[in-house]
């Protein structure tokens, strides 16, 4: 039945569901996405002083965002932070309180949806239930009046480019999870978008598939150079797939910074207790020096200007110590807890002496495993300089 009515319907798709029985993606088929998929330069993206209020609700708070062209930044943050509110005003569904938002240099703060020129992919997916694949491709491409023979060179190469050449014909409910998305984002690509926005894509599907399509779609993103703005809560996604983040909170971007950097040297509390694991301990100043309770701590990296601050210790840089000690390890000593096995890694919980539990993990190699203390046992756990990470007291 779903070859039927594509082979029945007239014009471009009743053409296109024969090309894609007798089409083979290869070298020429590529050639064509350079043609119909990369046409447009990236743009950038300016955001300026944008406030969103909802009533007494502060949805977005004075944000300035800058977005290279061709760059993937993703918006992270917990629920209600404010970050899918950014994507909207940029996407046109949300009108702005005050500020505005430039694309290539032009203000397009009052633009409908419609007229910015920008590919959407949502959660849902929203694909049209009763239009086969091919069709739901290539309607925004009808929509913008494009010629039928352009619109099946152009729905060819996106399938392409999602590897789904042979889903063509078939309905959306007889596609996967997985490939319903990669569908989406065909459709979204399609028509040549200036700016690609993402809103939780991958949020539906199992643990597996997601992390499969956060590479699939970094590297669709490498081969198109979209400028492209996403929006997840999840860390470990957002790290994958951007070339920076940007973190929010309470409608505020509290850091912009490479994947990299925002794990290493978060400059807030909340980014690193929110970006990974993390055990916190409390610092104070005396003379100049920082103090875990009566040890002096060493760091490498600058410091907060004043104030009482934290330390950040990532559960893989506590490392076992046993004999003597580097010079550049700061030293706990504790009791081990609780060994926790978690396939790829062993979560290892050991108490310090003022009851402040700490998380050590390990990779479940069989060295690994066996150089690890029974329960029970006093250890020594040494932290670097290099990876001491210290945060002011504040939490923004």
């Amino acid at each position: 039945m779903v070859g039927q009515e594509w082979r029945s319907c007239p014009g471009a798709l009743g053409r296109l569901a024969h090309r894609v029985r007798e089409h083979t993606p290869g070298p020429a088929a590529n050639a064509k996405l350079g043609t119909h998929m990369t046409g447009r330069k990236p743009v950038p993206i300016k955001i300026l002083s944008v406030t969103k209020t909802y009533q007494d609700v502060t949805a977005l708070d004075t944000v300035d965002l800058d977005v290279e062209s061709g760059e993937f930044i993703t918006l992270l943050g917990p629920s209600g932070s404010g970050k899918t509110t950014l994507l909207m005003v940029l996407a046109g569904f949300a009108r702005p309180t005050s500020g505005t938002v430039l694309i290539g240099g032009e203000d397009i703060t009052r633009w409908p949806p419609h007229k910015r020129g920008l590919g959407m992919v949502f959660q849902s997916y929203a694909l049209f239930p009763h239009m086969t694949v091919g069709a739901n491709i290539a309607y925004p491409l009808k929509v913008r009046k494009v010629p039928s023979s352009e619109i099946e060179e152009r729905v060819l190469a996106a399938l392409d480019l999602v590897q789904l050449a042979h889903v063509a014909n078939r309905m959306p409910d007889a596609l996967s999870g997985g490939q319903r998305q990669r569908i989406a984002l065909a459709r979204a690509i399609v028509f040549e978008p200036r700016i690609l926005l993402m809103d939780e894509p991958l949020s539906a599907l199992d643990k597996k598939l997601r992390e499969q399509m956060q590479i699939e779609i970094r590297h669709l993103h490498e081969r198109l150079g979209i400028t492209t703005v996403y929006v997840t809560h999840d860390q470990r996604e957002a790290l994958t797939m951007s070339d920076r983040i940007a973190v929010i909170n309470d409608g505020r971007i509290v850091q912009v910074d490479t994947p990299q950097q925002l794990y290493n040297r978060p400059r807030s509390l909340f980014v690193a207790d929110f970006i990974g694991e993390s055990t916190v301990l409390p610092l104070r100043r005396d003379n100049g020096a920082l103090m875990l309770g009566e040890q002096a701590i060493m760091f490498e990296h600058p410091l907060p200007p004043s104030g009482d601050t934290y330390l950040i210790a990532r559960p893989e840089k506590l490392e076992f110590v046993t004999g003597e000690a580097a010079a550049d390890l700061n030293l706990f000593i504790g009791v081990l807890k609780e060994k926790i096995f978690q396939g790829e890694a062993l979560l290892i919980r050991i108490k310090l002496a003022d009851g402040t539990m700490v998380t050590s993990r390990r990779a479940t190699r069989r060295e690994e495993i066996e150089s690890v203390p029974d329960i029970g046992n006093h250890v020594t756990l040494g932290l670097r300089a290099s990876d001491a990470i210290v945060v002011p007291r504040e939490t923004v």
